[in-house]
């Protein structure tokens, strides 16, 4: 028994596959212009992580302890809270993290939480006894 196909549309090109169907409620997430996007550059010298929005600059500290990497303190100035700045900062530092394996002992809080949402990086969690 032969196979049928679709017709072919009238112009001769190819279908687009039908949309996937949508859950209720669900919405097409596009980029947030009120989160401003940071250029961030890892200052070794410093031991943090800096981004700069204008003439702010967010950053992420951490020192280094064997080879274990404690991430010590976020701080984004006020005019820019709650825009995604710290996620961003995290971000990078669990993108060089993850390429450098450096194993992480996450001391401050915003760190601790977006770890515990991302479980994806757990792999680069230190657990620490002791300290």
């Amino acid at each position: 028994m032969r196979r049928q196909l679709p017709p072919t549309p009238p112009s001769g090109g190819l279908r687009a596959p039908p949309a996937p169907p949508r859950r209720p409620g669900s919405t097409t997430r596009q980029r947030d212009p009120r989160i401003p996007t940071l250029v961030i550059q890892h200052n070794a010298a410093a031991q943090r992580f800096e981004g700069l929005v204008g003439d702010q600059l967010a950053w992420l500290a951490y020192s280094r302890v064997g080879h274990r990497y404690l991430l010590d303190h976020t701080w984004v100035p006020e005019e820019l809270r709650g825009r995604g700045v710290a996620a961003q900062l995290v971000s990078a530092v669990l993108t060089e993290a993850r390429q450098q394996n450096w194993r992480l002992v996450p001391r401050c809080s915003y760190v601790a939480a977006f770890l515990r949402k991302h479980p994806e990086f757990s792999d680069l969690v230190d657990t620490v006894v002791g300290e």
